[in-house]
C-alpha cells in the first residue's frame, strides 16, 4: 500500500533471511556452513583457531530521493571480518542477482523502483561457496512523470505495439521504439516473452488478440488491455502492468495483472466487442483510469458504436452503454468499420476506416454523455479508397510529436508504415500522408 505521502523517505534496515527462491538458487551448491546464511560464517586459517566472522553486509541508499522508473545506486560494503567475492540481492520479487565485489569488499547495485514502497535484500557470497548473512532495505520513491499515450520507452515518444503470431511475427508483443523523424526503430523486442505469467510462460497467449495502450492501473506508465474478440478467452480480457523502460513485461508477480472477465463487457443485447479501444476520459469526470469505446451488436440487433465506463479502478468496467452516433457515412452498418484511439491533450482522437470502401476519417475530442447515449465530436473526412480491402493492422498515435494523431498500419512480411496526418480544416477535411514504409525485425533476424 503506498505511503500517504510517498516523498517523505523513510529507510529501515533490517536482518532477514532472502525468500525461499533465493536462499535455493544459491544454497544448492553451498557448503554446509551456509546451509544456513542466518548464521555467522566459520572461517578457519591455516594453523589458527575457528574464527566467527561478521558476514551481513552495509547497504547504503542514494543521497537523493529515488522515483519510480528511474535507476538508483545502492552502495553496499562488509562488515568486519571476512571479504566477498560477490553479492547476491534480490529486489521486490525480482529474481536473485549475483553482483562481484571489489577487492575492498565493495559493489555498487542498480535497480529501478517499481512501486512507491521497495524492498532491496543483500548477503555476500564467500571463498568456498559460502553464503552470508543477508540485510534488507525499504525505502519509498517517488511518482515517475505521466508517460505521453503509447510511448512505453520512456523516451517521450510513442511506441509500435504489435502482436505477434501474425504478418510473419513470432508469438508475442513486439515493441518497436518510436522515432519522430523515420516513425518506428524496427529492430523490435518481444516484452511478452512471458505470456500471461500463468502456468508456463507462453507469448502464444497474445496470438489472435487486440491490444490498446494506456494508464489502465492509474499509475505514471502506460500499461497494456489485451483483449480476446475469438477463441477459447473470447470476450474476456487482461491488464498488464506496463514496465515504463520498454523491457518484457513481468505478469507473474503479484499486482502486474488484472482480469477484466467478459460479463463485464456485455452490451444490453448480452454481445461482447467486437472491437476494443481505449476512450480515455471522454466521459470528462477527472479519471485517470481510461474508460473503453468499442464496436458491438449482432444481425438481429444491429451493431452499435458501444462505450464501456471505468469506475475509477483498475479493470472496473461496468455498464456498457449504446452511443447514439452513426457511422462517419451516416450508417449503423458499424461492423464494417475498424477503430483506432489515441490520446491528446484535447481529449481521445479516433481514427474510422471501411476496409470495404476505403473511407477513412477522424473523429477528435472526443466527449460521452452517459446518460444520453451522445458522443460529441470533431469529424474529418481524410481519404477515399485508403488501402481498399488491405489486410492492415491499425495503429494510432502522434508519430512525429506535432499534437495531430497519425496511424501506423501493420501489414504483410510486418511491413510498417507511418500516415501522418495535417491540414485538418474547419469544412472538416484532412490529409494522410504516407511516410516510408520499414520491415519489423526480431532478435533473430537482427
Amino acid at each position: 500500500m503506498p505511503e500517504a505521502h510517498p516523498s517523505r523517505r523513510t529507510r529501515r534496515v533490517a536482518s532477514s533471511a532472502l525468500v525461499g527462491v533465493v536462499a535455493g538458487v544459491v544454497l544448492a551448491a553451498a557448503s554446509p556452513a551456509a546451509a544456513n546464511p542466518r548464521e555467522p560464517v566459520e572461517a578457519t586459517g591455516a594453523g589458527s583457531a575457528t574464527e566467527t566472522v561478521i558476514t551481513r553486509p552495509v547497504i547504503t541508499p542514494p543521497s537523493e530521493p529515488t522515483t519510480i522508473g528511474v535507476p538508483a545506486e545502492f552502495s553496499v560494503t562488509k562488515a568486519d571480518g571476512t571479504t566477498p567475492n560477490a553479492y547476491v540481492y534480490q529486489f521486490n520479487a525480482g529474481p536473485p542477482v549475483q553482483v562481484p565485489a571489489d577487492a575492498n569488499g565493495a559493489a555498487t547495485i542498480s535497480v529501478k523502483p517499481t512501486w512507491y514502497t521497495n524492498t532491496l535484500t543483500v548477503y555476500g557470497l564467500f571463498p568456498g561457496d559460502s553464503a552470508g548473512e543477508s540485510a534488507s532495505i525499504t525505502f519509498n520513491s517517488g511518482a515517475a512523470p505521466v508517460a505521453p499515450d503509447a510511448d512505453l520507452t520512456g523516451d517521450g515518444v510513442a511506441d509500435l505495439l504489435t502482436v505477434g503470431g501474425a504478418h510473419t511475427l513470432p508469438a508475442g508483443l513486439w515493441l518497436a521504439t518510436g522515432d519522430a523523424a523515420t516513425g518506428i526503430d524496427p529492430a523490435s523486442t518481444n516484452i511478452g516473452i512471458r505470456g500471461y505469467g500463468i502456468d508456463g510462460n507462453d507469448p502464444a497467449d497474445f496470438t489472435g488478440s487486440q491490444i490498446t495502450t494506456g494508464r489502465f492501473f492509474g499509475g505514471s506508465f502506460q500499461d497494456i488491455l489485451v483483449y480476446h474478440p475469438t477463441g477459447a478467452k473470447a470476450g474476456g480480457a487482461t491488464i498488464l502492468r506496463g514496465t515504463g523502460d520498454g523491457s518484457p513485461l513481468h505478469p507473474q508477480l503479484s499486482g502486474n495483472q488484472q482480469p477484466i472477465i467478459s460479463a463485464q463487457l456485455l452490451d444490453e443485447y448480452g454481445n461482447s466487442p467486437l472491437q476494443l479501444a481505449n476512450a480515455g476520459d471522454s466521459r470528462r469526470l477527472g479519471n485517470d483510469i481510461p474508460d473503453l469505446i468499442g464496436i458491438s451488436g449482432d444481425a438481429t440487433n444491429g451493431h452499435h458504436l458501444t462505450y464501456y465506463p471505468n469506475f475509477f479502478t483498475p479493470g472496473g468496467y461496468f455498464l456498457a452503454t449504446r452511443t447514439t452516433a452513426l457511422t462517419p457515412t451516416g450508417g449503423t452498418d458499424w461492423n464494417n468499420w475498424t477503430i483506432t484511439t489515441t490520446q491528446l491533450s484535447g481529449g481521445t482522437a479516433m481514427f474510422l476506416w471501411n476496409r470495404t470502401t476505403g473511407a477513412l476519417h477522424l473523429w477528435t475530442e472526443l466527449t460521452f454523455s452517459q446518460d444520453t447515449g451522445q458522443l460529441d465530436h470533431t469529424a474529418f473526412h481524410l481519404a477515399t479508397n485508403w488501402n481498399t480491402n488491405a489486410a492492415l493492422d491499425l495503429r494510432a498515435a502522434d508519430i512525429d510529436g506535432d499534437g495531430t494523431p497519425d496511424l501506423w498500419t501493420v501489414g504483410g512480411a510486418a511491413s510498417v508504415t507511418p500516415w501522418l496526418v495535417s491540414d485538418l480544416t474547419t469544412a472538416g477535411t484532412g490529409t494522410v500522408t504516407a511516410q516510408p514504409a520499414q520491415t519489423l525485425t526480431t532478435p533473430s533476424q537482427n
